[in-house]
């Protein structure tokens, strides 16, 4: 087959999917070649503004706190074989985590200033899937629990076009001051590091 016998076959397996996704009354995810800044917000491209600190952590309601970015998979994220590299997913997770890190009172710019950091002290992580390339990965991240020095947040990383779970990840993280790299306590969760 050549390149355009290729693409006509893609074409019209999108569009199959597509039809049996009406039929169905499912809601049909564009595949990541066919996302633009108009048609997936908080992509890469076009994130939102972080929150000003303002001090003290933000009241949410529930009782949860949770953040969910999406990133389209780029060659330097693969292996020569198209395939995610295990190091490409900690990125994600880590914009993911310092985006839910600002939802818990830790603003980049304030971190900066102060010089203090939520650091990783550890990581678990399952690769149940290969991710691929152009593939649109969504990476779902949430505050698991909150101690009095340290706490974990999980994360699940989904390929956007069919939902599929590709790695789950556990990290713990403690709070740090830095250069001296001192072990701060965290504070009431609602209240700010103490």
């Amino acid at each position: 087959q050549d390149g355009s016998q290729i693409g006509a076959n893609i074409s019209r397996s999108r569009e199959l999917s597509r039809e049996k996704a009406d039929k169905e009354g499912q809601i049909m995810r564009p595949h990541a070649r066919e996302l633009s800044p108009t048609t997936l917000s908080g992509a890469t491209f076009c994130l939102r503004l972080p929150d000003r600190y303002n001090g003290r952590m933000p009241e949410l309601a529930g009782d949860h706190y949770e953040e969910c970015t999406h990133d389209e998979v780029m060659f330097y994220d693969t292996d020569v074989g198209g395939v995610v590299h295990n190091l490409a997913y900690l990125r994600m997770i880590e914009r993911c985590r310092t985006r839910l890190a600002g939802k818990l009172g830790f603003n980049l710019r304030r971190m900066a200033e102060t010089q203090v950091y939520p650091v990783v002290v550890r990581t678990e992580i399952d690769y149940r899937q290969p991710g691929r390339l152009g593939d649109c990965l969504e990476t779902q991240g949430l505050l698991e629990e909150w101690g009095r020095v340290r706490f974990w947040c999980k994360f699940e990383m989904r390929r956007s076009e069919d939902g599929l779970v590709l790695v789950t990840c556990r990290q713990q993280l403690a709070l740090v001051q830095m250069p001296v790299g001192k072990p701060l306590r965290l504070g009431p969760l609602g209240g700010g590091a103490g």
